[in-house]
């Protein structure tokens, strides 16, 4: 009967840490620290983002704890040179780009774009390994995910200071592209 029991391989590591170290409060988020890293065999080994320079001048972040890879630079030509699209605009201009090497970039969806946020920080709140950020309130970026009860709106989220909430698809966001590491 044991020998029909197979290990599991999760498809990636897990869920990242959310950046807050400060405990408020016995049992918050500092106090367990749930995400990635947690248990780790090497104490030393955190890791999180590796910066890549594939092609001269297109750098890339990888985030081990997600599997993905984002353009470091926001307002560089891997994010559409810091412009503001409508959403049918950002997620075409995600699929056409050819950006380090890669023509496989994509919008992310609303749980892609919020690991990228430290929600230790604010203005921005994103960790500092990523430049260039739009901030107050021009710092808003799409996601690829639509508002369920209100299907002409999509999720985007706010920079500034980490949260997620939906607009009209036919406004005016940021984009940050991103593709799974293969």
């Amino acid at each position: 009967m044991n020998d029909k029991i197979k290990l599991i391989t999760p498809l990636s590591l897990g869920l990242p840490k959310t950046g807050q170290e400060t405990v408020y409060a016995i049992g918050d988020d500092a106090t367990y620290q749930a995400g990635w890293w947690l248990n780790t065999v090497i104490a030393t080994n955190r890791t999180r983002f590796i910066e890549k320079e594939i092609v001269s001048g297109e750098i890339v972040i990888l985030d081990l704890a997600t599997g993905l890879m984002r353009p470091k630079d926001g307002s560089a030509a891997g994010c559409n040179d810091g412009n503001v699209t409508n959403w049918f605009d950002a997620i075409s201009f995600c699929n056409a780009l050819n950006f380090s090497g890669f023509n496989n970039w994509r919008l992310p969806n609303v749980l892609e774009l919020i690991t990228m946020c430290n929600f230790s920080v604010r203005n921005p709140s994103v960790w500092d390994i990523f430049t260039n950020i739009q901030t107050a309130e021009a710092s808003r970026y799409w996601t690829s995910s639509t508002y369920k009860t209100l299907t002409t709106q999509a999720w985007y989220i706010s920079f500034l200071d980490a949260y997620a909430s939906a607009q009209n698809k036919t406004q005016g966001q940021h984009l940050w592209p991103v593709r799974t590491i293969s």
